[in-house]
């Protein structure tokens, strides 16, 4: 079984793959049925409806949005990074280390695009009504620097995987397993 001992894992490593970024490779041959990688998430986020309601009315209330394919994508940016901003420092450090695409190389990408309204709408809305956002459940995120907005909503973006309770679940290592984005089994 390869299991993570002292930081590494047994019978894979992380290796960047030109052009693709950093992907699990293995180190050795692994026989038929043997367990790879045992992962638990980084950080997950579930679909409780008394936290939708109030981010619902906070950015209605701050005029929040993030255009994303004619859908408002703000609901799942703020839940993810509520759920970062509840996490300690160590998996913060672990979720800033997962592939984000660099925003000003890939601006005209829609999610990158949309995550950028979101900061760019979050930062107007400290400007505008400061007291409001400090009262609000997006405080803990009004406090993030904006750069980091982004960053932690691209690293969702990339490395996340839907989960059964409608949420979301970012891996450190799951992230990096090679995969179609689109299932190939339907």
């Amino acid at each position: 079984m390869a299991m993570e001992t002292a930081g590494l894992l047994n019978g894979v490593k992380r290796q960047y793959v030109a052009p693709y970024g950093n992907a699990l490779v293995t180190t050795r041959p692994f026989a038929a049925g043997e367990v790879v990688v045992v992962d638990t998430p980084l950080l997950e986020t579930v679909e409780d409806d008394a936290v939708l309601d109030s981010i619902c009315d906070t950015h209605k209330q701050l005029n929040i949005r993030a255009d994303l394919d004619d859908k408002d994508a703000s609901l799942d940016f703020s839940l993810q990074l509520l759920s970062f901003c509840a996490a300690d420092a160590d998996v913060q450090e672990r979720v800033l280390a997962l592939y984000s695409p660099d925003p000003q190389q890939f601006s005209t990408e829609p999610y990158v695009a949309a995550a950028q309204q979101y900061a760019t709408r979050l930062a107007a809305a400290a400007a505008e009504q400061p007291e409001v956002l400090a009262d609000s459940c997006l405080a803990p995120v009004a406090a993030l620097p904006r750069n980091m907005l982004t960053r932690v909503i691209l690293a969702w973006v990339c490395n996340s995987y839907a989960t059964c309770n409608n949420g979301g679940a970012l891996y450190e290592y799951g992230s990096l397993v090679n995969h179609c984005c689109e299932g190939n089994t339907r």
